[in-house]
């Protein structure tokens, strides 16, 4: 299976709040997805986990560079790339929480699957806007 979203970063060790790996995605549309499970109680003394999806709110992604940029660079001039993505507190918007998932690699199949669709919007817009600037041209040779 082809991949749509880019591998950043996998940490096994976080600073987000979770003792299990967290992967780090760009995505064609500049976004950064983070993927992280945690545990949830699902009743006294059980628990079972989610999987959560989340995008961080500090960098953006260029998909055709495969450049990952802060949004205020100033703040993160002295650290890595690496680094850049896990600091202490890390601020992200959690999109989607998943209790039917089973596994990391279903959910990064979820991850793929959304950028699959997002690549195929951007093309069906991309077509869109070709279709309109044709019709400009030959009205403004009219």
């Amino acid at each position: 299976m082809e991949s749509f979203a880019k591998l950043l970063h996998k940490s096994n060790t976080s600073l987000i709040h979770t003792p299990l790996p967290v992967y780090f995605f760009g995505m064609p549309n500049g976004k950064i997805y983070i993927l992280y499970a945690r545990f949830y109680e699902v009743k006294f003394d059980k628990s079972d986990l989610e999987y959560v999806i989340a995008v961080h709110k500090e960098f953006v992604f260029d998909a055709l560079q495969h450049k990952v940029t802060p949004l205020n660079p100033g703040k993160y001039s002295n650290q890595s790339s690496v680094h850049l993505f896990d600091q202490a507190e890390p601020n992200y918007k959690i999109k989607d929480v998943k209790r039917n998932i089973d596994s990391f690699k279903e959910a990064v199949l979820l991850i793929n699957k959304r950028a699959e669709n997002m690549m195929r919007k951007q093309g069906e817009k991309t077509v869109r806007q070709n279709k309109n600037d044709k019709r400009r041209k030959i009205i403004n040779t009219l």
